[in-house]
């Protein structure tokens, strides 16, 4: 399978899980960047890689989401394509660290998040037909599967 599969794969059950989580959302995105960033990792093949990446996700995507959502949301109301544009900044500049090659995570975090936080900002008119969780697996798996195209180029991959 492809980095971009098993990067939506994970990053879709981590949405899933923190679009469950309700007024835990911001811990469940400790969960989220973990799950995301273990199965992007698994076309690697090394369980030390593995954790690294997990760890470093975790910190990443935690700290890329609360504190924009307390600046962002909270002091500027810039809406949450904003919190996404920082939460893919964090999350992928940390896993790209992870892979060594930050110039090709953090734009590809950037956009994926970007479209992450424009999608659930433009769907929820509609969560009164849709559940907030399938929309926030949805935009999850897509940002995932940017990243997943990150990591399938990213030089880093082969050689760790």
């Amino acid at each position: 399978m492809s980095y971009k599969l098993y990067g939506a794969i994970g990053f879709g059950v981590g949405g899933l899980m923190a679009g469950l989580a309700g007024d835990y959302m911001i811990l469940a995105f400790i969960f989220f960047g973990m799950i995301g960033s273990a199965f992007l990792s698994i076309p690697v093949r090394d369980i030390k890689f593995t954790i690294l990446s997990s760890l470093l996700g975790s910190i990443g995507f935690f700290f890329g989401f609360t504190i924009p959502m307390f600046v962002v949301l909270g002091v500027l109301d810039l809406g949450l394509l904003f919190v996404g544009l920082i939460m893919g900044f964090f999350g992928g500049g940390l896993l790209g660290y992870a892979y060594k090659n930050m110039q090709v995570f953090i734009p590809a975090g950037m956009i994926g998040f970007g479209i992450w936080g424009f999608l659930i900002d433009i769907l929820r008119p509609f969560y009164t037909v849709i559940h907030p969780a399938i929309v926030m697996m949805l935009a999850s798996a897509l940002a995932g599967a940017i990243l997943g195209y990150a990591a399938n180029n990213a030089k880093r991959v082969e050689n760790h």
